[in-house]
């Protein structure tokens, strides 16, 4: 009833007449059992057809462009990860259903609506939401003789939020001039901007998060209700930009990091001490040397780097047989052997490489 103008005719339409009234119970009923259904199943096949439309999006990686996708076998990697996710899903329902404690009836007593019991919030997704209608100052207005009170802001600042969430995409695309359509997705470290503006919009939420219980967080630090507010309050100015600095200096740290890398070559822990005395650690090129001996800069291309040694399989080979038998000595002998001459012409022909001699094709690459 606190929206102008409108307010009243809206609380009329919806209850159908004074609050609570009578009719309100069927209308929610019918929502739920059959308008909000047939909204999720439409939702669903329009879902199912931009999928089939626009396909799925991907990181880079081998074989992956723009116009394709490069999925994984059903079996094993798909089934292992889908039968993972629902064994995971099955262990955390089991244990919250035997440790967790909703509505102790025998503690409250038979329903009474007129009696709400402390520290009532609402459920997960409607927590920030009531955390903002706390730490909102009673500001009330009175524009042409109508009074807007504080509950007002909050479904203001909803509108805003998911008005915001629509029409972020088109403000980066005019912002950033990029019309492309894109399916190759972008690490995090990529968009800094991007990621820091996640990072604080996350931030601000958990706040709002927080603040919905700081009735609880009051009662059990015993500390003041009044300076949870208030911490809410200077938070949700200060946290934001806070996070926002973090998010962005740590996605420029790790694209030089990962530039660092394809320049240099990976870390491998091995200090050498030169002829004159100075210290310095042995890096493994990516993608080789030149003739000067200086490793070979690789261009970046949106993909994971290996940052440490093990990522390049130098962790060390498995070992032979199984968990209770050896094998055999006569086939261990054989492999060893076979190893061994494979590892001896690839030292051959890394020397002929060197020593320019011509190979094959006649230009000695």
């Amino acid at each position: 009833m606190g929206l102008p103008l409108i307010g009243t005719w809206m609380h009329w339409a919806l209850f159908g007449g004074d609050f609570p009234g009578n009719i309100l119970i069927p209308r929610l009923y019918a929502m739920h059992i059959l308008l909000i259904p047939a909204i999720i199943l439409a939702l669903i096949g329009i879902h199912l057809a931009l999928v089939w439309y626009q396909k799925h999006t991907q990181f880079p990686g081998p074989g992956a462009t723009e116009k394709n996708v490069v999925g994984v076998r059903i079996l094993p990697v798909f089934a292992l990860k889908g039968g993972s996710f629902f064994a995971f899903t099955t262990a955390i329902l089991a244990l919250m259903s035997g440790l967790l404690q909703i509505n102790p009836i025998w503690v409250l007593g038979p329903y009474k609506p007129s009696q709400i019991s402390a520290g009532s919030q609402p459920d997960f997704y409607m927590m920030w939401t009531d955390g903002l209608l706390r730490i909102i100052p009673a500001w009330e207005i009175y524009p042409f003789g109508h009074t807007i009170p504080q509950a007002v802001w909050v479904a203001v600042g909803m509108g805003l939020v998911f008005g915001l969430l629509i029409a972020y995409p088109f403000l980066e695309k005019k912002l950033t001039g990029d019309d492309a359509h894109h399916n190759l997705l972008q690490r995090p470290r990529d968009a800094p901007v991007r990621t820091a503006i996640g990072s604080a919009a996350i931030s601000l939420y958990m706040l709002f998060t927080l603040m919905c219980m700081n009735d609880i967080i009051a009662l059990k630090f015993h500390i003041s209700l009044n300076a949870t507010t208030w911490i809410g309050r200077i938070g949700m100015v200060i946290l934001p930009a806070v996070v926002y600095y973090i998010a962005y200096r740590w996605a420029i740290g790790l694209q030089r990091s990962d530039r660092a890398v394809l320049e240099h070559g990976i870390e491998t822990g091995i200090i050498k001490r030169l002829p004159h005395g100075e210290y310095i650690e042995i890096h493994q090129p990516l993608a080789g040397v030149d003739e000067h001996g200086h490793a070979i800069a690789l261009e970046y291309q949106g993909a994971p780097v290996p940052q440490r040694m093990n990522k390049l399989g130098s962790a060390g080979a498995p070992g032979t047989g199984s968990f209770l038998f050896a094998d055999p000595a006569d086939e261990q002998h054989a492999l060893a052997e076979a190893e061994h001459e494979a590892h001896h012409k690839s030292l051959l022909a890394l020397k002929e490489y060197q020593d320019g001699e011509p190979s094959t094709n006649g230009h000695g690459h």
